[in-house]
């Protein structure tokens, strides 16, 4: 039988900005279920939230399955799915003269296989749980960034990825809404995490940040407008929704993207 709370799972979420999401929508009656890495500190939020912890390695489809599936064994629903774990660069693979890197060894891809293909594992779990509710539906929010918009020269693979995240959020959201199941993406604005040091963060004008509790107020407000397929950038304290590019340089363009959108059902 299923739980009468929403059932809300939501990965990245044992510390930062998703560890404030998740407290957030404990106190709007949410059932809060944090996935991530750090057990200790997901544990002692999922207490503290009455919610649940499970130990995920985002970049594992077989980690996140077991997981979801015991979420769904014991709550019988998943309302709401946030992909929000993340990773800076920690090689810069591009500066002269870096021996931490050289062609004998494989560059250091944890930005992507965190950023895009975990978020993407996230959200293709979730669209499989959404289906299987009664009646079927419900909200995937994808983690980006502002470098999923504009170009962050000094973090190129994490700025590939979550441009990654952010075109395979718009799609996925215009793909799956007939179905009920709506998918966006956040776009935080500075928010001061872990994801880099605290002498990276002294060199930041601190006028700039986004304070984290902003973040929970762009969840709940996409939540609520139940679109699909938008991009929200959550900047100080506004909230911008984005529309994708339509200036096609021509009709060629333009049937390209827009003529081949029934090609699949």
């Amino acid at each position: 039988m299923a739980s009468e709370k929403k059932v809300a799972v939501m990965t990245g979420a044992a510390s930062g900005f998703g560890q404030v999401v998740a407290e957030d929508m404990a106190k709007k009656g949410w059932k809060v279920v944090i996935l991530d890495m750090k057990q200790a500190d997901g544990e002692k939020v999922a207490e503290s939230i009455n919610g649940d912890f499970f130990q995920v390695d985002v970049r594992s489809w077989s980690s996140q399955y077991v997981a979801f599936q015991k979420v769904w064994n014991k709550h019988g629903r998943i309302d709401f799915v946030f992909a929000n774990a993340g990773v800076i660069d920690r090689v810069d693979h591009f500066a002269a003269g870096n021996d931490d890197f050289n062609p004998e060894t494989a560059p250091d891809t944890s930005a992507t296989e965190v950023n895009f293909l975990g978020a993407t594992y996230t959200a293709l779990l979730g669209m499989k749980y959404l289906r299987q509710n009664s009646p079927p539906g419900g909200d995937i929010i994808m983690t980006s960034s502002g470098s999923g918009i504009y170009s962050t020269p000094t973090v190129p693979y994490y700025c590939g990825a979550k441009h990654g995240v952010t075109g395979f959020g718009r799609a996925a959201g215009e793909r799956l809404a007939p179905e009920g199941i709506r998918v966006n993406v956040l776009v935080p604005g500075m928010v001061q995490t872990n994801l880099m040091s605290a002498d990276m963060w002294k060199l930041m004008d601190s006028a700039y940040f986004t304070p984290p509790s902003h973040l929970a107020t762009a969840v709940s407000d996409i939540l609520g407008k139940k679109v699909s397929g938008k991009v929200c950038e959550a900047s100080i304290d506004k909230l911008f929704y984005r529309d994708p590019p339509t200036d096609f340089p021509d009709d060629g363009q333009r049937y390209v993207i827009t003529g081949t959108k029934d090609w699949r059902t």
